[in-house]
Parts: C-alpha cells; structure tokens; sequence
C-alpha cells in the first residue's frame, strides 16, 4: 500500500503476491521495486507494473536486500543500476529496468 505522509491518506495498492522480503524506491525516479521470494517486481510512482522478472539462478534462492544506485543526475555513470543480495555473498547488478544482469559478484573463501 501506498501512503500520502503529507496528508495522511491512502493513495493505491500494489499488486499482491508472495510474502514481500525487500522493497525500496528511487529517490531520484520514484520507482519503486518490490522483491518477493526470488523475483523482482519495478513499479512507477503511480502503480504501474514495468517489470517482472526472477532474478535468482536458483529457484530456491530467494533476494534478501536490493538497492538503486542513484548517482545518474550528477556522476558520470550513465545508467542506473539496480542491486539484489542473495545467500552465500553473491550480489546482482542490473540495468535500469533489470532486463539485463550486467555483473555477478560471488563471496569466495579459500
């Protein structure tokens, strides 16, 4: 659910689904990206679904944190980046929308 803290008043409802593990929005583009079980759902400010997609290699994983780079407006990053943490220190990084994973970062220990 969305809430107007301004005016303490209920805007929409997001879509439900499985039990939600993370969620967090852009500041910088009032996306908002809701993580459940081990897909991750990008939303507009308004609502709107833009992207559904599983995100984990393993059915059986499951995204436990995710983050938005935000930097586009003033570094010299030109794209924004969109991060899930997994079990056993692998992190995603994808593009804006998430269609592509760009790199997979993995916790070795020797």
């Amino acid at each position: 659910m969305l809430w107007d803290l301004n005016r303490l008043e209920f805007l929409r409802e997001l879509s439900t689904g499985p039990p939600i593990s993370c969620a967090r929005i852009n500041d910088v583009t009032g996306n908002i990206a809701v993580c459940r079980s081990n897909m991750v759902c990008l939303y507009t400010l308004n609502g709107t679904l833009l992207l559904e997609r599983p995100v984990c290699e393993q059915s059986d994983d499951n995204v436990l944190s995710c983050a938005f780079y935000e930097g586009v407006g003033n570094e010299w990053l030109e794209r924004e980046l969109f991060f899930t943490g997994h079990r056993k220190g692998l992190v995603n990084v994808s593009d804006r929308f998430g269609a592509h994973c760009l790199l997979c970062f993995t916790n070795y220990s020797y």
